[in-house]
């Protein structure tokens, strides 16, 4: 507890912010690492995402190794579920037990606009890199969607409701998903000529 009460003590390192003058070894960086998932976790609609998700953005955020532990260390505003053998990081503020506190209006809708598309994606017989695709697309498409509209709302006083949000969103998945369909079809039909000994579809190496 003592160690708890010196950490919160600590001067507050903004996660928009350039940080890398701190020593990844010290409190002040996790201090600044737990303000970045506090954010990030704060933005997404359900205030949750696999704990896979977290460690993709290690690069991007340019974090140091083993930035993770900062969701055990730290129980009082992160839980990490475990359920189904899959990890996921709770933003633990946002819910009372498994309840939403505040559900944001986009819950609903993306179950009726983003699922069947991500259902497609799921039940579909393509390979597993077709199926990171289109879950880090939908990710990376909803967290900038967020960000953007957020931006909009707090500096320019003005941005678009949630079904124009959702909608630019879904957009962006379904073009790609469209898109992986239209490829896993190519790849049926040329593998349906091999097995047929077309002629036409064998490659000649001049």
């Amino acid at each position: 507890m003592q160690w708890l009460e010196e950490w919160q003590r600590l001067p507050y390192t903004s996660p928009y912010l350039d940080a890398s003058h701190l020593d990844p070894r010290t409190d002040r960086s996790e201090k600044r690492i737990v303000g970045v998932f506090h954010e990030f976790l704060h933005l997404t609609i359900q205030k949750k995402t696999g704990q896979k998700n977290v460690s993709n953005l290690r690069k991007p955020l340019d974090l140091p190794q083993k930035f993770t532990k900062v969701f055990e260390r730290h129980p009082g505003i992160f839980y990490v579920s475990k359920k189904s053998d899959t990890q996921t990081v709770v933003f633990r503020e946002a819910y009372d037990r498994q309840q939403l506190i505040q559900k944001h209006p986009l819950v609903d809708i993306r179950a009726r606009t983003l699922e069947p598309e991500l259902q497609w994606g799921i039940h579909k017989r393509v390979d597993q890199s077709m199926r990171s695709a289109i879950f880090m697309t939908c990710l990376a498409a909803t967290i900038y969607r967020l960000w953007r509209e957020r931006n909009f709302r707090i500096f320019q006083h003005e941005g678009m409701d949630t079904n124009a949000v959702t909608k630019k969103v879904w957009e962006e998945v379904r073009a790609l998903c469209l898109f992986l369909e239209e490829l896993a079809q190519i790849h049926k039909e040329i593998r349906a000529l091999f097995q047929l000994g077309n002629p036409c579809a064998r490659v000649s190496i001049a």
